[in-house]
């Protein structure tokens, strides 16, 4: 999954994750290279400076990325509850018993795995309960429903309402969703730009 940040190209979720990618990569070349050298060698040559102080910061890399968890689920007979008149109240949002199928994803940390306030995030949105197909563009998301909510004391807490871009889906033959998610809002509060796109398997909730 990726998401922007308006002006900035990929948000600090991906960019930051880029960044830690490219320095494992750089590390495997290094480590490899080095390894190269002393076949040629024939010997152990005395480790450098740089070489030691690079490695270094490969170990700190991985011992601070921290784990992302997500979840990618629809829920039948349901429907998305918060509080319309107050966007700022998040403790409120959730999803209970109705007469929709709503899917969501869900993040314990924005989906950003640089941040580990495990501040969860969710993208909701609703459709028919007998659908078995569905598309909606623009401002069909919101009257579907279609809302980003941080969970938490964060920057954009509350909802925020997602009236850009396109969702669509369909139902396989096991039951599953097939879902793809293109779309971009607003944050509420600091007018930050989130978008989000991304295709994936939605499993029904427990």
């Amino acid at each position: 999954m990726m998401i922007k940040s308006a002006g900035a190209g990929l948000a600090p979720a991906h960019h930051a994750r880029g960044i830690k990618i490219a320095v494992f990569q750089l590390c495997l070349i290094a480590k490899n290279e080095r390894s190269r050298a002393i076949i040629r060698a024939g010997a152990s040559p005395a480790p450098t400076v740089f070489f030691a102080l690079f490695m270094q910061l490969c170990l700190s890399a991985s011992a601070q990325e921290p784990a992302l968890n997500e979840t990618f689920a629809f829920r039948e007979n349901a429907r998305i509850q918060y509080d319309s008149t107050n966007a700022d109240q998040w403790r409120d949002f959730k999803v209970i018993p109705g007469d929709k199928t709503v899917f969501y994803w869900q993040s314990d940390n924005h989906g950003d795995p640089g941040n580990d306030s495990e501040c969860p995030a969710m993208l909701v949105f609703s459709i028919p309960a007998d659908a078995d197909h569905f598309l909606l563009e623009g401002k069909q998301i919101s009257t579907n429903g279609g809302l980003y909510a941080q969970l938490c004391l964060s920057a954009d807490r509350g909802w925020s309402v997602i009236a850009n871009g396109k969702i669509s889906g369909q139902r396989s033959v096991t039951g599953f969703w097939e879902v793809d998610i293109n779309v971009n809002l607003s944050g509420h509060r600091s007018g930050k730009v989130y978008s989000f796109f991304f295709q994936r398997t939605f499993l029904k909730a427990e």
